[in-house]
């Protein structure tokens, strides 16, 4: 840092100087400026506590506890000159302790932080006005966020290095480096937010959000894949019993799961729809030739009346323009498939009617192929 000299139109450069050399301590120096002046951190905070250790089963005690103007807690955590390697972990612990405090904690423990200071003042007014609420204990149960704030005068590699990799986690984690200055016999502070960058912490925040997005998408999309699994191996282990027209298929991810038949041209589909409920058993007429399959459909559909009295159920007969293959599809309603409870039920239905289709269909399909 420079001083600059109007009288000579120069820079002048500042002694460097260290919180240690000057004697000032982490606790009784750093903390209490903090603490006294939390918007040397960026923003307007209110603390709450100092030296925080209602934690049950542990001594460790926190630095500063916060909440900003949202009502999520901050958990506040000083170093001196060097931020040392284990200040992340030191953090973390205490978010993990103060993510089960409830509102009424919340309130009792600045009580006791007034208390401690020589002041009795009404503890819920102080809130109420901070927060801009009428209901101060509401906003802290709405907003159960953590965030914290490390401060410290150098910050090493590992720490902002595991900070920026929490960020992208969804966790809200800033680094402030604090540095003293000294000009003659006037001492200066400053305070500078390294992580995220303050320019680009918006962009930061998005890109972690979107990441995070991604992640539980990401997670959200195996789980059901894996589920997918667990019910197609369930059913293929009943149709087995009931068909031969799927020995030797394996399980499948997706949501539906399909065999071929090479001698009469067709594929037989099981399908269920986690969105609508149902499910539904599916020949396709899909040979090479496009208009050969629409000549088979057409054929075996004018049995349609004699084919739906063998199956029991109403068929749908799509053969669309434009499309190789034609379908007959037998439908089955109000199988829920999110519900592992119903999978049995759901399974009987759909390898009785795939059973039911296979014995009905395959002397008509044979009989398009001998013309």
């Amino acid at each position: 840092m420079y001083m600059i000299n109007p009288v000579d139109n120069c820079l002048e450069p500042l002694d460097e100087v260290s919180f240690a050399s000057l004697g000032f301590k982490e606790r009784q120096h750093l903390q209490e400026w903090i603490a006294k002046c939390p918007h040397v951190l960026g923003e307007d905070l209110l603390i709450i506590q100092k030296e925080f250790d209602g934690f049950d089963g542990t001594r460790e005690r926190l630095d500063l506890l916060a909440i900003d103007k949202d009502g999520a807690l901050v958990i506040i955590e000083n170093k001196l000159d060097d931020s040392g390697k284990d200040v992340t972990w030191q953090s973390l612990k205490y978010a993990a302790y103060c993510s089960t405090l409830s509102p009424k904690h919340i309130c009792d423990i600045f009580e006791r932080y007034c208390r401690t200071q020589g002041e009795e003042r009404d503890t819920e007014s102080i809130l109420s006005a901070f927060l801009e609420t009428d209901t101060p204990l509401e906003v802290l149960e709405q907003n159960s966020n953590l965030r914290i704030m490390m401060v410290a005068g150098n910050f090493r590699k590992e720490v902002t290095a595991t900070a920026l990799w929490l960020m992208q986690q969804g966790l809200q984690i800033q680094c402030f480096q604090v540095e003293p200055h000294k000009v003659k016999d006037t001492l200066l502070l400053s305070a500078k937010q390294i992580i995220p960058v303050k320019e680009a912490e918006e962009f930061m925040i998005r890109m972690a959000e979107k990441q995070q997005e991604q992640a539980i998408n990401r997670t959200k999309r195996k789980s059901d894949e894996a589920k997918r699994r667990r019910f197609w191996e369930s059913l293929l282990q009943v149709s087995h019993s009931k068909t031969s027209l799927f020995e030797g298929r394996t399980t499948g991810k997706d949501t539906w799961l399909y065999t071929r038949v090479t001698d009469l041209d067709v594929d037989y589909t099981y399908r269920f729809s986690e969105r609508s409920r149902s499910a539904a058993v599916v020949l396709s007429i899909n040979g090479t030739d496009a208009e050969q399959n629409k000549s088979r459909f057409e054929e075996i559909l004018q049995q349609k009346e004699a084919i739906e009295s063998a199956l029991e159920t109403e068929l749908t007969w799509q053969s669309k323009e434009g499309q190789r293959s034609c379908q007959i599809i037998a439908s089955l309603p109000g199988l829920y498939f999110s519900d592992e409870a119903s999978w049995p039920e759901m399974i009987d239905s759909m390898t009785e009617m795939m059973q039911k289709m296979e014995k009905v269909m395959t002397p008509y399909l044979s009989a398009t192929l001998d013309r």
